[in-house]
């Protein structure tokens, strides 16, 4: 559309504003000369974005249409609607409980199911272990419109042998729009394969058995870079490494981008970053095409492909879940959801909240898939295909991203390929300094988790939680594989042979690896193994230590020192005495008698810490009470000299502060806690 036919002005009364205008009226109302300099947002997933954009700022952006015409990210065919499908993942270990969620799932709004057996994971899986299990499982439930995903990696060569092995393969051979979450190089990243070529081979192999299936098997999978702590730009271009990789061991292989693309898939986790998060999808959608096009001019074998052609599966991070205060969980996984769903998933598996530490419950399955159904029904997000065409902001993150990531993968491809960074390490290095950013910022509380971090529940416990947990039903295998040509067909004759699902996903890993598995991690973890290890204290010794705050003098200070020593100590799982002030030094001493406190945490205003901390000092020797006297404040703003044991303020780190807090209570701080 010509800029002579563009829409007209929504408002004509309103005049248009200039660049000079704005900028004078920023500086004005914030008193600075460099706008962008205050206002300008440098993200830990490699870009930044201007104080304010304009549409000036999407004109030179390529993918962005012009006003009135269909966003090139999606399909004509699609337009107006964004008819995602909700997919719901079964792992319980209890395979009766497991068909009963996926029976109630399916009755309830879900279209596609997602079957676990993952040998990586600390406990997760579905427990199949024969032929007949998968078809336990299955029979009965209402699949006819619905598709089956099976995860991931080795698993899910495991579950597809074992579901073929069958007489009635149409279990599985019939599962409409369903994938095979089964990326080679994926697998070699988190050492569920050891063994390069066998790899690929199966890849081939999948190509090979299932080219008349509607069944998706050449999985491009992301989740392993974000687990690992990756930023946005990292997990593009390592996916875009991991699809070349891919399609040039095919090529070796004989196989053409036509035997390929129809059962490309992608797989990505989504975070809490809601606009980087959408940005990258759409991102996704722009790149997978360029390298698909790259490849077809190199071999020969010219191909049509656009962005609105790639399947795009989206689940909720792992990352971002934590242990304590788990409903804030169902927060975080409906900001994912939005942003996969606005960013333009086809697929969306919604997390349950409880996922980090437990099965999913009746409940917590509930709740995920209603985030889900009131997106559509009650949000209208369904409604319109790629809704943030056109904005600014958007396509702005969405161009810098493509960008970004596009020449970290020239780097990578110029390096030698990700195998080749895989094999030196360069690429966990790479991802391991971004993962130590991350953990930086929430142990220092640069980065709120609201709930762990902060504002804790003190009176929350989560330790029976962890040690009872979902039990892993795949419990390894002293079994190698002997296989030096790996194909579904003599996968299927160990199962018929004896071999159970999990040792045969376990025994497909065993070898000699020549790749540092990635890790797979969650932010909180070093917040949360802290509270456990205060947790384990408070079971062996009968109850946790104990806080007493005790706020004197001036009113402001005292109120808001309390609560942020409160907010500090409480995420150690400390037990806090807060009471709303105290009238005298003597009465914070007796009260720290009879609670038997193991920490007095004073709390005022910087020019009474001179006075009131040797008073109340003394009135603890007084008594005979020697506790950790704690001054709530930074001391580079005191008085030199305070007789107190430790400070706490907001500049210190958290994460120290706490450790160090438990090692002079005597807490244990290697005592074999679970770390969850």
């Amino acid at each position: 559309m010509s800029s002579s036919n563009a829409l007209p002005p929504l408002f004509d009364e309103f005049p248009p504003i200039s660049d000079e205008e704005w900028t004078a009226k920023i500086e004005a109302d914030l008193d600075t000369t460099t706008p962008n300099e205050v206002l300008r947002w440098d993200s830990i997933d490699g870009i930044s974005l201007p104080a304010y954009l304009r549409r000036d700022d999407r004109e030179p952006i390529p993918h962005v249409p012009t006003e009135g015409a269909t966003s090139p990210l999606v399909s004509t065919e699609t337009v107006p609607s964004n008819n995602w499908r909700i997919r719901q993942d079964l792992w319980h270990s209890n395979l009766e409980t497991a068909k009963a969620l996926g029976e109630k799932a399916l009755r309830n709004g879900v279209t596609d199911l997602g079957l676990i057996i993952d040998p990586n994971a600390e406990a997760l899986g579905l427990p199949l272990e024969t032929p007949g299990d998968v078809a336990t499982l299955l029979q009965d439930l209402p699949l006819d419109a619905s598709a089956l995903h099976l995860e991931r990696g080795s698993g899910a060569l495991a579950l597809l042998s074992a579901g073929r092995s069958r007489t009635d393969e149409s279990i599985l051979e019939g599962n409409r729009r369903g994938t095979v979450s089964y990326d080679p190089v994926a697998a070699l990243a988190t050492g569920a394969l050891s063994d390069i070529e066998s790899a690929f081979d199966f890849t081939d192999a999948l190509l090979s058995s299932l080219s008349t299936s509607s069944l998706r098997a050449v999985s491009l999978d992301l989740r392993p870079y974000h687990d690992a702590g990756a930023s946005a730009v990292q997990e593009l271009a390592f996916g875009l490494g991991a699809l070349t990789e891919t399609l040039a061991r095919l090529h070796e292989r004989t196989r053409s981008l036509d035997d390929v693309l129809p059962h490309l898939h992608v797989q990505t986790s989504v975070s809490t970053s809601y606009f980087i998060e959408i940005a990258k999808l759409r991102a996704l959608r722009l790149l997978v095409p360029q390298v698909l096009e790259a490849f077809a001019d190199e071999t020969g074998s010219p191909i049509e492909t656009s962005p609105a052609d790639l399947f795009v599966q989206a689940e909720t991070s792992r990352r971002t879940e934590t242990l304590y205060d788990p409903y804030v969980n169902m927060l975080r996984g409906t900001t994912e959801a939005m942003a996969a769903v606005v960013g333009g998933c086809d697929v969306l598996n919604v997390r349950s909240y409880n996922a980090c530490f437990d099965a999913p419950t009746t409940f917590s399955s509930r709740i995920a898939r209603n985030v889900q159904l009131i997106l559509g029904h009650e949000a209208h997000f369904d409604v319109v295909a790629d809704p943030a065409a056109g904005a600014y902001y958007v396509e702005q993150a969405t161009d810098r991203l493509a960008e970004r990531a596009w020449e970290r993968f020239q780097t990578l491809e110029a390096d030698g390929g990700i195998l080749s960074a895989l094999r030196q390490g360069g690429l966990q290095s790479d991802i391991a300094q971004v993962r130590k950013n991350r953990r930086q910022d929430v142990e220092s509380r640069d980065r709120v988790l609201v709930g762990t971090n902060h504002y804790p529940d003190l009176q929350e416990t989560r330790l029976d939680d962890v040690q009872s947990g979902n039990p892993s039903c795949n419990n390894g295998t002293d079994k190698q594989s002997p296989l030096p040509s790996p194909s579904l067909g003599r996968l299927q004759e160990w199962i018929e042979n004896g071999w159970t699902i999990p040792e045969l996903a376990k025994g497909l890993a065993a070898g000699s690896a020549s790749i540092q598995p990635l890790p797979r991690l969650r932010l909180a973890e070093p917040i949360d193994a802290l509270r456990l290890r205060t947790e384990r204290y408070a079971k062996d010794e009968g109850s946790p230590p104990t806080v007493l705050l005790a706020p004197l003098g001036p009113t402001g200070p005292r109120s808001a020192r309390a609560t942020f020593a409160r907010n500090v100590l409480g995420v150690a799982g400390f037990e806090i005495i807060e009471p709303l002030m105290f009238d005298s030094v003597d009465a914070a001493a007796d009260e720290a008698v009879d609670s038997n406190a193991e920490i007095v945490v004073l709390c005022s205003a910087n020019e009474a810490y001179a006075n009131l901390t040797p008073a109340l000092r003394q009135a603890l020797e007084k008594r005979n009470r020697s506790p950790l006297l704690v001054v709530a404040g930074n001391p580079e703003n005191l008085k030199s000299g305070l007789p107190a044991d430790e400070f706490i303020h907001s500049g210190r780190p958290l994460y120290d502060t706490l450790t160090t807090f438990q090692q002079r209570l005597g807490i244990p701080l290697d005592d074999g806690a679970p770390t969850a």
